[in-house]
């Protein structure tokens, strides 16, 4: 299996959504043509993750999930729509994985180091990545900008679709 990371921002502006969705349905249709056996490899989380892994279904693209923690927790950052939404997409994944859990002090400490976790195994683990991301450095630990930086160290491939985020 050649495996597609995705990459990006949770918060993307909802008016120009059909124009993220029609610029990466366009990406995995021609990396689709050119290799049958993809396989998305997602997070999950709201914006970017979802937005990918849904256009993969409609090119019957299998996904799996790389969570950062076990579901249980991971959803307390969702919304309660968000969350059902979540659910069902667990169901709908070939395979989930889940980041160890480090011993930690509190929630917030523990998110980070789950979030860097994350972060280096998914790009330990594609071949390549897809990153909706609005170009900002600001060097957020385990966040959107970190992940490009591994990325790069790790000198695989990656399109980058320049987003507009909600702040």
């Amino acid at each position: 299996m050649y495996k597609i990371g995705v990459i990006g921002h949770r918060n993307i502006k909802k008016d120009e959504l059909k124009i993220y969705k029609n610029k990466v349905y366009e990406f995995l249709k021609k990396k689709h043509i050119f290799n049958s056996n993809l396989l998305i490899v997602s997070p999950l989380a709201d914006g970017a993750d979802r937005l990918v892994v849904n256009v993969a279904k409609k090119l019957n693209i299998p996904f799996i999930a790389f969570l950062p923690m076990p579901p249980e927790v991971y959803v307390f950052d969702f919304s309660f729509k968000s969350m059902k939404k979540f659910q069902k997409l667990l169901q709908e994944a070939k395979e989930i994985n889940v980041i160890p859990q480090k011993s930690v002090k509190n929630y917030k400490e523990l998110k980070c180091e789950q979030y860097i976790a994350l972060s280096k195994q998914i790009v330990q683990e594609c071949d390549e990545f897809i990153v909706l991301w609005d170009g900002t450095f600001n060097n957020k630990l385990g966040g959107t900008s970190e992940t490009v930086k591994l990325i790069c160290k790790s000198k695989k491939e990656y399109t980058h679709i320049l987003l507009s985020r909600d702040i």
